[in-house]
Formats: structure tokens, sequence, C-alpha cells
């Protein structure tokens, strides 16, 4: 007994591999498509959005510290001592930074900047002073003093790191969390007018590592409250970013998502 392959044309009539019924000049029931004794069923069932299993997991992976092979630290702040000398005040995100190491200065600038530490202060508070140490490890908010070259600035939102490992980037491909109606403020009209605009192109912010910069996405894009997806944004400034950088998503100052790169473009 040869085998018989039961195939629905796009009118939804069936045939042998394939091959349509010329005589078909109408709706026929579906019920009525048997082929071999079997019924045809086609239901369509709509995407399913839990937003309760969604937010969990991603909870769970914001809660997880960023993995990195390479000595990482995020620039806070900068406060300029002389042509060449700056302070900045850096919070370590992996490995250590100790004194006389040479690194790299990168994003919001077109070129990285060479810096050699000459000093690391850690904050004592209940004496309202700072004392020098020779190290900083992951998780310590240090003050850093770096030399430079005098033609350069070191500018706050910059990434510290070992020359070569950290590259700005203007674009990036990431996945992304919108935070549930009922975590973010105001009514359902107020909720509504915020995704107006982001689709609209207007007030859409990334905060990577320690600032926030204008972003809009690369395609249209409408926010779907508690939902995720993948986009891809373009940047105002470059950023220091790597797979797995996590950023949020904010719109005049609200964080209303968050997000986690997948890969950098240039």
């Amino acid at each position: 007994m040869g085998h018989a392959r039961g195939v629905v044309d796009a009118r939804g009539a069936v045939g042998d591999s394939g091959a349509t019924d010329a005589s078909w000049s109408g709706p026929r029931p579906l019920a009525a498509l048997g082929v071999l004794g079997l019924s045809w069923c086609f239901t369509y069932t709509p995407a399913v959005i839990d937003p309760d299993s969604i937010r969990r997991r991603w909870l769970e992976r914001l809660g997880q510290p960023a993995i990195l092979d390479f000595p990482f630290a995020a620039i806070e702040e900068v406060f300029p001592v002389t042509a060449g000398i700056s302070i900045a005040m850096v919070e370590v995100g992996s490995g250590s930074i100790s004194v006389s190491d040479r690194l790299e200065a990168v994003g919001f600038a077109p070129c990285s900047t060479d810096v050699e530490v000459l000093r690391i202060e850690s904050p004592v508070p209940e004496r309202r002073e700072v004392s020098e140490i020779a190290f900083a490890a992951a998780g310590s908010v240090v003050g850093v003093h770096l030399a430079h070259d005098p033609a350069t600035s070191i500018i706050a939102g910059q990434c510290l790191a070992p020359a070569g490992r950290l590259e700005a980037r203007t674009r990036f491909a990431a996945d992304v969390w919108c935070l549930p109606p009922d975590e973010l403020p105001g009514t359902p009209p107020e909720q509504q007018a915020l995704c107006d605009a982001i689709t609209a192109g207007h007030g859409l912010e990334v905060f990577v590592h320690t600032r926030a910069i204008r972003a809009r996405a690369c395609s249209l894009w409408r926010p779907s409250l508690g939902a995720e997806t993948e986009l891809e944004f373009v940047l105002d400034a470059p950023v220091a970013v790597y797979p797995g950088t996590r950023f949020g998503l904010c719109y005049e100052g609200l964080t209303f998502g968050a997000g986690f790169v997948r890969t950098a473009g240039a």
C-alpha cells in the first residue's frame, strides 16, 4: 500500500504532493477534507505572554554579576587636577585595579585614552576621610588618580580596562524587557502616552554603566509593557559595550525596562 501525502494548498483544497483540485470552485468545509480517514483541523492559537514568568526570569538574570575575564571599572565622576592628571570616582565591576596599572579609558570620545593609575583612595565614612590602598577589587567604589596625555580629557561615563579589551560602539543589538504596567507609575493613559512617544521616536534613552544616552530603535518599536523582545539601537554617543552589557531603558528620567547587549556593531 502506498503512502498518501495529504497537503493543503492556499485555497484549502487537498491534493497529492502539492497537486491542486482544478474542479474546486468554492469554499469546502474543513470537516470534509479527509485523507485516509484523517480529519484536517486547523486552529490558530495566538502567542501567550506570561508577564509573571518573564518578570521572574529577567529579575534572576539581572541579579547575576557580569562575568568578564579582564579588569573593568566604570567612571562615575571626574575631577581634573592639572593638565594630564585627573581623579576619577569609579566602580570596579570585575577583576581588580592596582597602582601602576596601565589601562584605557573608552567611550564618549572618538578614540580611547591611555591612562596610568597613580594612586587609589578608598573612603572611610566614619572618619570622613580617605585611605590610600594598593588595589581595588570588584564591587569597590574608589577614587583613582589617573595620568594621561595633557591634550586629552577623562570623561564621566567612560570605562577603564586593559588596552584592546573594550571598544566604543554607537550601535548594538539587545534583548530587552519592559516592566509590567503595575510596576510603573502613572495612570493607564499616561503609560499609553509614554509608549506613543517612544513609538514616534521621542525621549528614549539607554542608561549604560553610569550615564543615560539618547537612543533610537533601528526599526519601528512600540513598547509592550510586561513583554520582552529583541531590538537594535543606535546611540547618540559611543559607549564601551561588550556582549552581556546590561542597561536600563529610560524615558524622561523614568526607567521602564532593562536590556542586555547581544552583539555590538560599528
